[in-house]
């Protein structure tokens, strides 16, 4: 089948056309197809903020009870776990044996604050309070825990002390 100039003039210009098209219609159309992608995904990131903020602020407020149900003033982070480990060894049945002063560390810009302490008690009262320093109190975290088994010879009485290790980095 041979072609006859007709016929290549009407396949030349069809594809003509559709080059006109795609550079006049096609190609306009597709850019502000993506503008229109790009522009509901930011209308959609734009109504997920009202809905983020909405509930940061339920957020916040529930933090503040926890906050103020903890009674920390503005007294010195050592006075408030002092007081909080007092109430839940009171609670718990336990003794604190040792508070002494915190241990800095400087290096830059961070300051590394080590509260040790020792409570002394039954092994699952121990755990309690430790769950509940680290979990709900705002103090740090425990970086070591050292049980020791202490046996008093004059009374031959048995008793269980932790030796905890609180760290803070500020």
């Amino acid at each position: 089948m041979k072609l006859n100039k007709r016929n290549k003039y009407l396949i030349g210009g069809i594809l003509a056309m559709f080059l006109v098209c795609y550079f006049l219609a096609v190609k306009n159309t597709l850019a502000l197809k993506s503008q229109l992608l790009a522009s509901q995904k930011q209308h959609g990131v734009h109504m997920n903020i009202n809905q983020q903020v909405s509930q940061l602020a339920i957020k916040e407020q529930r933090l503040d009870l926890e906050l103020s149900s903890l009674h920390l003033d503005d007294t010195s982070m050592q006075n408030n776990l002092l007081r909080v480990l007092n109430k839940k060894s009171e609670d718990n049945g336990l003794k604190i044996i040792v508070f002494n002063a915190p241990h800095i560390v400087q290096d830059n810009n961070t300051e590394l604050k080590t509260q040790i302490f020792t409570l002394e008690g039954s092994y699952s009262s121990i755990l309690k309070v430790l769950y509940e320093l680290e979990s709900k109190g705002s103090f740090g975290r425990i970086t070591h825990v050292n049980f020791e088994k202490q046996r008093d010879l004059r009374s031959r009485v048995s008793s269980l002390q932790a030796t905890v290790y609180l760290e803070v980095i500020n």
